[in-house]
This record gives structure tokens, sequence and C-alpha cells, in this order.
């Protein structure tokens, strides 16, 4: 994914290059924002960035060339882990994103607008609950990849979709790590409803502000993409 691909957000855009390429990039991170302005696809492209090897040489943009860009644009960096919400099922009764690894690539792999009513009808199977959360064992699963050293990269990257959705146990679980964060490691966590995350959790979070487009912007990039 390229900050290309994804209408508007100019300034965010600017100013996460300008983190990465001054070395400044906090080890955890917020997107917040309205559903479907392009959080998730943005901080895709963040992390693409900050792991490309010849960034800046393509218009501000990762270059699309060296291997880690290759690697992201087959959904398979070795350094970028995914956390989104799971259902538990018959089979399934300690789920954590792993499982449902192949449904989430094929669901994110072109998707710049995320939908989490679509994504719950992506994964339903023999379901036990109705709604799609991060649980507890997703954190220990979660601490045991991060305690291995990044591979073909400076930073591993935790790329966590709707942190809002885990339980008090996954979160409590997880705020040492942000307590006491590893140098190698940086969270990027995209929100719907920021409010419903668990204040200690969000405390430590450096906050990114998307902004609902005015209508007349939706309908001049729905236009541009359907040409």
């Amino acid at each position: 994914m390229f900050f290309k691909d994804i209408p508007a957000h100019e300034n965010i855009k600017r100013r996460l290059r300008s983190l990465a390429d001054t070395g400044k990039i906090p080890h955890a991170l917020l997107f917040e924002g309205t559903p479907g302005v392009g959080k998730f696809a943005i901080a895709r492209a963040f992390a693409q960035y900050i792991h490309c090897t010849g960034r800046g040489t393509y218009d501000e943009d990762s270059c699309g060339e060296c291997p880690s860009c290759i690697q992201h644009s087959n959904m398979g960096h070795i350094d970028t882990i995914y956390v989104f919400p799971v259902l538990k099922t018959d089979s399934l009764t300690k789920p954590t994103s792993d499982d449902y690894l192949p449904e989430w690539v094929e669901y994110i792999r072109d998707r710049k607008y995320m939908d989490f009513d679509a994504w719950t009808k992506a994964i339903e199977r023999d379901k036990k609950n109705p709604q799609p959360i991060t649980y507890v064992n997703e954190s220990a699963a979660l601490l045991h990849k991060l305690s291995f050293a990044s591979h073909g990269s400076k930073f591993k990257i935790v790329l966590w979709w709707l942190p809002e959705k885990m339980n008090i146990e996954a979160a409590n679980k997880l705020l040492k790590l942000l307590e006491e964060p590893w140098e190698d490691t940086i969270f990027i966590l995209v929100s719907d409803k920021p409010a419903d995350i668990l204040p200690p959790f969000a405390s430590r979070l450096q906050k990114n502000r998307f902004r609902k487009l005015a209508d007349a912007k939706v309908a001049q990039i729905l236009e541009v993409e359907a040409r």
C-alpha cells in the first residue's frame, strides 16, 4: 500500500513521513476517526514506508521495488504483525488473529476503507459470539511474537485494527508492554471509537485524528476512482 493510493489526509501523510525520515517515530500511535476515511490503509502505507529501503526516491513514498516493499505488496512482510477482532467458534475456543489470517489477507488486500460489519460477515462460521473481539490469548500470542528480534528490518510493526474491541483481560496484559516498550517495536492502533479504549491503555498512545471528509470531497474521490 502506498500513500499515493489513499485520497486526502495530506497533512497526516506528511507528518508520518517526517517521523520516519527523522527517526522520531513514537513507539505507539493511535489513528482515530470515523469509519471509512482510510485510516487503516494509511497505517499500512506508513508501515511499508518505515520498512522501505528506498523510500523518498519515488515522490515521497515507498519505492515499491525493494524486498520489503515486495513483501508488503504480497501481504507477507515478516516484521509486520496484524491484530484484529476475531470470533469464537465450536472448533476455535481460544482464537487469535493468526487463526483468521487467510480471511484477513483476502479481506484487506486491495481495500482502502475498512468496514466492521463486512469483516464480521467474512469470518462467520459456527459462531459462538455474534461480535468479533480481541481475547486475552491474543495478548499472549503477540508477546511471544515480539519476544523475537526483527528479521529483515530495524522495526517490528504491529498494525492493530479496532483496539476498542479488546476485552479488559487483553488490555491489562498488554499494558506493561506499552509502559516499557521494546526499542525495535512500533504499535499502530487504528480505532473507529477511541472513547471505548480503556483509559490506561489509550493514555500511552500518540493520537492522530483523521477528520471526516466533506461530502463534496467524497464525491470527487468516487468520481476519480470510477474512471
